[in-house]
């Protein structure tokens, strides 16, 4: 039954996502900035309703109804949280730090260890800073490190 309603919210969002990309003004050369929201919207519609096909092949099989397991929406709402913190400290902290805070407290919950979680976080978050910062120049939060870290 969970697949079937988070896959619904997922087809409602990937086609809110996509018809707002199609609002996006259009160069006439260049794919312009909506192309690559609206290829991720159309995946994730894809994707989305495979999830409710297969819940709903679930549910005529098995004929119950059962209620999700806690300990799945205690990590969801974790991961929730994870991105609410870090919209609220991006502005205030920067990309880097703020992100770095964000995947480390996500991945201690998961009980991660803690050196992996750390080196995890921190590799992510640099490469992240750096793909997006020098190969893309997206402007993203500057933090107090030197050079906007």
């Amino acid at each position: 039954m969970s697949n079937i309603i988070l896959g619904l919210i997922f087809v409602a969002i990937s086609i809110w996502v996509y018809l707002t990309t199609r609002t996006m003004p259009k160069p006439a050369r260049f794919p312009g900035p909506g192309f690559f929201p609206g290829l991720v919207a159309l995946g994730l519609l894809a994707t989305s309703s495979l999830l409710v096909l297969q819940g709903v092949r679930t549910l005529l099989r098995t004929r119950r109804i059962t209620i999700p397991h806690l300990k799945g929406a205690s990590n969801f709402l974790t991961v929730v949280g994870a991105v609410f913190l870090y919209l609220f400290l991006s502005p205030h902290i920067g990309f880097f730090l703020s992100s770095f805070l964000a995947l480390f407290l996500v991945m201690l919950k998961l009980r991660a260890r803690v050196y992996w979680a750390l080196i995890a976080a921190l590799v992510t978050a640099a490469l992240t800073k750096a793909l997006f910062d020098y190969v893309l120049h997206v402007p993203l939060p500057k933090g107090p490190l030197p050079g906007g870290w």
